[in-house]
């Protein structure tokens, strides 16, 4: 194919070419490099997010009425909460919080401890800043970085006597924010489990053939009435004397 022009630039034009495309094209650049930065920014902050971090406690199993126990619950941020705030909300039956000396020999008394360099203390009174509302205790947080955490002993002078599993229901909130409930998987329960058979159930038993086998329920329960376990052999009197039930034992 014959070439019918070509197009032949001197250097001079060449470089005004140059500049004209720049001119253009870097405004361009520009928004889009700050549109990522923006984007970017807001996706760190969704992943900083109220809700966030992670609440446990020392000892989550224990035995139904026992007596005298102090627990420590520990929250671990995800990130830095500066400014932000954590609620603890204790659960019904349990000791209803007050604030103390730091002695914890009252009754529901808590002590919270900024740790690692965390700050909790508003006033530098030497105490965290900490209100409670019933059985809502708020900490509110100075600074906080990802690597510090905080802890909360709590008092309790006789554990519930139900047994059954207690969440002690953690929210958080970044500075500005709203408080929001940690996922299930973060949150910190305690398990009062059932204490040792204090007396044994037996089922109602209706009229019954002579000589003919019938089946006895036989239940275990502590002192509390909750359902336990037991394996010692149950004798119980009937109109005809005494008898011992052996057989199959079911926890």
């Amino acid at each position: 194919m014959k070439r019918i022009w070509k197009m032949e630039l001197s250097q001079k034009e060449i470089k005004m070419g140059k500049r004209i495309l720049a001119s253009i094209l870097l405004p361009i650049f520009v928004f889009y490099a700050t549109s990522l930065n923006f984007l970017a920014l807001s996706l760190m902050s969704a992943g900083a997010a109220n809700g966030s971090g992670t609440m446990t406690v020392d000892d989550d199993s224990v035995i139904a009425g026992a007596v005298g126990q102090v627990f420590k619950f520990t929250f671990n941020p995800s990130e830095d909460m500066d400014g932000g705030a954590v609620k603890i909300t204790v659960p019904n039956s349990w000791s209803v919080p007050v604030e103390g000396d730091g002695v914890l020999d009252v009754d529901g008394e808590i002590l919270v401890e900024g740790k690692n360099g965390a700050d909790l203390d508003a006033d530098d009174d030497g105490n965290a800043d900490v209100s409670i509302n019933g059985r809502e205790i708020a900490v509110n947080i100075q600074t906080m970085s990802a690597s510090q955490y905080f802890t909360l002993k709590y008092n309790v002078a006789t554990i519930p006597t139900l047994a059954g599993s207690y969440e002690f229901i953690t929210e958080s909130k970044l500075a500005g924010g709203s408080y929001k409930k940690l996922s299930d998987a973060r949150q910190a329960s305690i398990d009062v489990e059932a204490g040792p058979v204090a007396s044994y159930q037996i089922s109602a038993i209706a009229d019954q053939v002579v000589g003919v086998n019938f089946n006895v329920t036989i239940t275990a329960k502590d002192a509390y009435n909750n359902t336990t376990t037991g394996s010692d052999p149950v004798s119980i009197n009937v109109k005809a004397g005494t008898g011992q039930f052996n057989g199959r034992y079911d926890s």
